[in-house]
């Protein structure tokens, strides 16, 4: 009974690694896809800012553009 089982337990054992693997991969994937979205609305944020403020149109182009390369 025991040869059945080990071999069960050890093949268990290995796919548990591999969905582990996987999902450590996953969850870095969205994290920088959690990160780029943070990025992407703190732009959006800051242009409409820039948009409803009293600045000129070349002093908001300037920040845009400092912010855009960011």
């Amino acid at each position: 009974m025991l040869r059945l089982v080990i071999p069960f337990l050890a093949q268990e054992l290995v796919v548990r690694r591999s969905l582990n693997s996987w999902a450590r991969k996953k969850r870095k994937v969205a994290q920088s896809a959690a990160i780029h979205l943070t990025k992407k609305i703190k732009a959006v944020l800051r242009a409409a800012f820039l948009i409803t403020s009293g600045y000129s149109y070349e002093v908001k182009a300037s920040i845009m553009l400092s912010s855009a390369s960011m």
